[in-house]
């Protein structure tokens, strides 16, 4: 399945993905690697955003956008932390080290005890212009080799 998304303002076309009925309202994707598969104009404007819930129950957005040049922190003060992005305007694999966007965006607190599963992400949000055929994390590191 392809999710396609179009028109010519992000904030009001677009899909959230959330939790049905768990307990937690978690979809349950806690590895570090966040792959996306996906296809978009390298003009059009376009964002993902990412809720998650942290181990301690703080919760953060991180906003992948390419309306934006740099990277910007967050916090419950400050709203999304955003990174910016760029598209080839061809199908691509994204790959996003999670724990260290977390980190370097104040989002989840630095430390050193390194625990699995300390954060669950709690919903997506695709805002057009954008095919996206694939959102999946894990806790491997897959290469420039090739992905089926």
């Amino acid at each position: 399945m392809v999710f396609r998304l179009s028109g010519t303002i992000p904030a009001s076309n677009f899909v959230k993905i959330k939790a049905a009925h768990s307990q937690n309202n978690s979809l349950g994707l806690t590895g570090r690697y966040l792959y996306i598969v996906l296809c978009a104009e390298k003009t059009a404007k376009n964002a993902i955003h990412l809720d998650f819930v942290m181990q301690d129950g703080n919760k953060g957005r991180l906003l992948l956008t390419n309306m934006v040049d740099k990277l910007t922190k967050g916090g419950p003060s400050k709203g999304p932390a955003k990174f910016p992005w760029r598209h080839t305007g061809v199908w691509e694999i994204k790959c996003y080290d999670l724990e260290y966007l977390l980190e370097i965006t104040d989002l989840m607190a630095k430390t050193h005890l390194k625990r699995k599963n300390r954060f669950e992400l709690e919903s997506i949000m695709l805002c057009s212009d954008m095919e996206v055929k694939g959102i999946y994390t894990s806790d491997n590191l897959y290469g420039h080799g090739v992905i089926f």
